[in-house]
């Protein structure tokens, strides 16, 4: 092979089709998000388990809750995209961060007090929506203009792995521990939420905002686009679907199949490994 060939040749992250992390913030906001999907994997397959079957919670009660505090987050989504405009996106990602922690860390101690599941539940699912805005944003931001799809796909790859990873250590701790291993899962989470919070306020630069001079038209003019309507309406039923896997699927395996407790988080390892390897097919795809 002449040394021209060489000079040519792609690098083995080319050929992957991975992003160059050599951006101010990226390597720290990769291993931030990264620790924070490990600490999902942890629980969240057990979240309802945790509530019914360590602090008690009929059903019922828990899944009317969980619905309630989940309608109530979708209204701040809005406020949450102005304030990503105003204050910034790490800012807002960081405030997640706290406020997930707090949530979540509240409900190590909730007794059986349906006011204290609400108020707990519903800083998760502010915390939850103040995310799912400041994150895409942020990495935007970080990632080269040129290849802002690979950013998102390596992103979404090394999330899906860390709440795989998760899964996978939650079954091990409930096959050991039994049903108290909830609560063992449940601080490992807002561990996790802390220290993603500490390394993104400290270790990722923080982003210089720009400022449009143009006419937007407010929330009206989104509301009026109707192919965006349609687009946010799928949406929103796909990411139903997804949460019925996700909350719903964990208690038919236990309750109904009568399967080992540490079963739902095998199947969310087995999940997320498909959803890891489907990502870059679906990339080349699009």
């Amino acid at each position: 092979m002449s040394v021209a060939e060489i000079a040519v040749r792609p690098s083995l992250r080319e050929r992957l089709g991975l992003p160059a992390l050599d951006r101010p913030g990226s390597r720290p906001l990769v291993v931030a998000m990264w620790i924070d999907a490990l600490g999902r994997g942890l629980f969240i397959y057990f979240y309802l388990l945790y509530l019914t079957k360590d602090v008690g919670f009929p059903l019922s009660t828990a899944g009317a809750v969980l619905s309630i505090v989940t309608a109530l987050g979708l209204a701040v989504t809005p406020l949450a995209g102005s304030l990503v405009d105003r204050l910034g996106s790490k800012e807002m990602l960081v405030a997640s961060q706290f406020i997930c922690a707090v949530g979540y860390a509240g409900l190590l101690f909730v007794p059986h007090s349906v006011p204290l599941l609400l108020l707990n539940a519903g800083l998760i699912s502010i915390g939850e929506n103040i995310f799912w805005v400041g994150y895409p944003n942020l990495v935007s931001q970080i990632a080269d203009p040129e290849h802002r799809d690979r950013w998102f796909a390596f992103m979404g790859m090394s999330r899906t792995a860390g709440v795989g990873l998760g899964g996978l250590i939650a079954s091990a701790v409930i096959a050991i521990v039994g049903t108290h291993g909830y609560k063992v899962l449940l601080g490992a989470n807002v561990f996790t939420f802390a220290i993603a919070g500490v390394i993104i306020l400290l270790r990722v630069s923080r982003i210089a905002r720009s400022r449009s001079t143009r006419e937007h038209g407010g929330w009206m003019a989104v509301i009026r686009d109707r192919r965006i309507m349609l687009l946010a309406t799928a949406h929103g039923f796909g990411v139903l679907v997804i949460l019925i896997v996700f909350q719903g699927l964990p208690l038919y395996v236990v309750d109904e199949l009568k399967l080992p407790g540490w079963v739902p988080g095998l199947l969310l390892a087995v999940n997320t490994g498909i959803l890891a390897a489907g990502q870059s097919i679906g990339l080349k795809l699009v």
